[in-house]
C-alpha cells in the first residue's frame, strides 16, 4: 500500500524525489526549505540552484538569484527534475488502482506535468536577467552586460541540453528556453562571437526552431492534438507515453498525429470498398 505525499515529507524528507514533489506544488513559506534540502541531497544537480534562483527572483532578491545562477552555470551536468521517474511512478500507481492503461497515461500527463515548474523557472530567470541588463546598460557597464548575458545563455544551453538529452520535456519548456536565449543574444554587440557565430545568426536559428515547434503540431477539423489525445486507443496512448519519455512532448505529439492520420487513411480506404 502506498503512502501519501504528506507522510513521505516526514519519513523521506531527504529523498530528492520527495523534495521535488513538494517543490512542484504550490509555493509557500516552506518551499525554500525544500529547495535547500534538495541541494543538500543532490549537490551536483543544478536543478536545485535553478530552483533557488527562481525562488529568489519571485521574492524580489535579484542578487541572490544571480548568485544561484552563477553556481548553476559552473556545474557540468544539466538540470534534472526527475520528471521521468515521477511520471512512471504516477502511471504505475494509476494502473495499480484499477485505472485503464489509456486513462492512466492521460492522468500521468496531466499530473506530473501540471506540477512542472520548469517554464516558470525560465520565465523568472529571464525577467531577473533582463532587469539586471537594463541597469547595466543604464550605468554604461558593457562588461557587466556581457557577464550577465553569458549567464543567461549558459542557463538556456543547460535547459536545452536537458531537453534534448534527458527527456521528457514539454513544448512549453523548450519555447521558454528559446525565449531566454533570444533575450540574452539581443543584449550582445554584433561583433561578439559565440562558437564562431554572431548573435544575429544565433537569434535567427533560435527563431527558426521556435517557428518549427509552433507549426509542427497541426490543427485539424476535429480540434487538433487534444481531440486525438482524448480518443486514442489504449495501445496508442501507451506508445505515446513511451515516445514522450524517450523523446519529449514534441516528438510524441508528432508520432500520435501520424498514427491518427494513418488510422483515418485506413478508415477511408475501408469505406470506399
Amino acid at each position: 500500500m502506498g503512502i501519501s505525499l504528506e507522510e513521505a515529507e516526514v519519513k523521506f524528507s531527504n529523498d530528492p524525489l520527495v523534495c521535488l514533489a513538494v517543490i512542484q506544488g504550490d509555493v509557500n513559506p516552506w518551499t525554500q526549505d525544500w529547495i535547500d534540502k534538495l541541494i543538500a541531497a543532490e549537490p551536483t544537480n543544478s536543478e536545485g540552484f535553478y530552483l533557488k534562483a527562481w525562488m529568489s527572483g519571485t521574492q524580489g532578491d535579484r542578487p541572490a538569484a544571480i548568485e544561484a545562477l552563477r553556481q548553476a552555470a559552473a556545474m557540468k551536468d544539466w538540470p534534472n527534475d526527475r520528471r521521468q521517474e515521477r511520471m512512471l511512478t504516477a502511471q504505475e500507481a494509476a494502473v495499480a488502482c484499477g485505472v485503464g492503461v489509456g486513462d492512466s497515461v492521460r492522468l500521468t500527463l496531466t499530473g506530473p506535468l501540471q506540477h512542472s515548474i520548469t517554464y516558470q523557472i525560465l520565465e523568472s530567470i529571464t525577467n531577473v536577467l533582463s532587469e539586471e541588463l537594463t541597469e547595466a546598460k543604464a550605468s554604461g557597464s558593457e562588461e557587466h552586460q556581457k557577464v550577465i548575458a553569458r549567464i543567461g545563455l549558459d542557463t538556456a544551453a543547460a535547459y536545452s541540453q536537458a531537453i534534448s538529452l534527458a527527456p521528457p520535456a514539454t513544448i512549453e519548456d523548450e519555447l521558454r528556453a528559446i525565449d531566454l536565449q533570444k533575450a540574452m543574444l539581443r543584449e550582445l554587440p554584433e561583433d561578439f562571437e559565440i562558437g564562431g557565430e554572431r548573435p544575429s545568426t544565433l537569434i535567427q536559428w533560435a527563431e527558426d526552431r521556435r517557428i518549427y515547434i509552433a507549426t509542427s503540431i497541426e490543427i485539424d477539423e476535429q480540434g487538433g492534438i487534444g481531440a486525438i489525445f482524448e480518443t486514442a486507443s489504449d495501445e496508442d496512448m501507451y506508445s505515446y507515453l513511451a515516445n514522450y519519455l524517450a523523446s519529449g512532448e514534441l516528438k510524441a505529439q508528432e508520432w500520435l498525429q501520424m498514427q491518427a492520420k494513418e488510422a483515418k487513411r485506413r478508415a477511408d480506404a475501408d469505406g470506399g470498398k
